[in-house]
């Protein structure tokens, strides 16, 4: 059914394997001499509910749109404990090395277009310099909270 088409070893189906191959798929469910059947197998999930999810199940030419200003909103709540919680700390200094990263994603949140890579890039540094801190419960809860929040 395939021969050698060139010296690189590359194939090239010949004309009795498309014979084989079209006789297969005539009728996919049947074995042929060369080719198994094709299975098809129905799975069948209930869920429950599904956030933010990039698979779509059952669903033909359909479309997806998913409100990012949701999440959002649980960025700005997140930062806004971080900086409580390093002003109840007295982590004056570390609040002002990441003040500027707080900033960027501000301004992301609240702008017309977002831009998502800033967005990671500045919860990221903030990410690195709480862990500095992560011995202290408060901080370990935050940094656990943050891998959900990054779009």
């Amino acid at each position: 059914m395939l021969k050698f088409a060139d010296i690189g070893g590359n194939l090239a189906i010949t004309h009795f394997g498309i014979i084989q191959y079209e006789k297969a798929v005539t009728a996919p469910d049947k074995a042929s001499e060369y080719f198994l059947p094709v299975n098809v197998i129905n799975n069948f999930q209930y869920i429950e509910k599904v956030e933010k999810s990039p698979i779509q199940i059952g669903n033909i030419n359909s479309q997806q749109i998913i409100n990012e200003k949701d999440n959002y909103n649980e960025i700005r709540s997140w930062i806004q404990s971080v900086v409580e919680a390093l002003k109840n700390e007295k982590e004056d200094s570390i609040l002002e090395t990441i003040q500027d990263d707080i900033e960027i994603i501000k301004m992301n949140i609240n702008s017309e277009k977002p831009n998502k890579k800033y967005i990671v890039i500045a919860l990221r540094t903030i990410e690195g310099v709480l862990i500095g801190l992560a011995s202290n419960a408060i901080f370990q809860e935050l940094l656990e909270r943050l891998p959900s929040l990054i779009p």
